[in-house]
């Protein structure tokens, strides 16, 4: 019976010595708490652009793009990513236009659609900045940014 109670202690021991040398070594993760907003690494966002008419031009192949004050929004156009600052974090660029046909007339079109891919935005900034082309820039927060989808509409 003796031998039982200096082995329980012993192997007590070693398991909570073998705990904190896993831990400190990095082998034990704990999670992170919930209800706190950890910041993440980089995010890519991409979103669209939705031009109305008289804002685009279409081609007969469904493509279009941008036409008189929108003229800028092109094929490879910049679509930049700053902080409230205005310093730039990401630049990426804007994919070829789809065109979509109004429903009651298919010989018309509605609307042009840019996609948008800007990689490696940091995250953890409270407000965005996101300028398309030479338009206006707009104003997005933090969530919108961390969603990773954004709509916009030019007129």
């Amino acid at each position: 019976m003796r031998r039982l109670y200096i082995l329980v202690p012993a192997v007590v021991l070693g398991l909570i010595a073998a705990y904190f040398a896993a831990r400190d070594s990095g082998e034990i993760r704990r999670p992170a708490p919930t209800g706190t907003s950890a910041a993440t690494g980089p995010v890519t966002v991409t979103g669209t652009i939705t031009l109305t008419l008289p804002g685009f031009v279409w081609e007969s192949d469904g493509t279009c793009y941008g036409y008189s004050r929108n003229g800028d929004l092109v094929t490879g156009a910049d679509v930049v990513i700053a902080d409230e600052t205005g310093e730039k974090l990401s630049v990426g660029r804007l994919d070829t236009g789809t065109v979509t046909m109004r429903a009651d007339d298919p010989a018309r079109a509605e609307s042009c659609v840019m996609a948008w891919s800007v990689p490696d935005v940091p995250t953890g900034r409270r407000v965005y900045v996101v300028t398309v082309g030479d338009h206006d820039p707009r104003t997005v927060t933090a969530e919108q940014i961390r969603a990773a989808r954004l709509a916009l509409a030019i007129n």
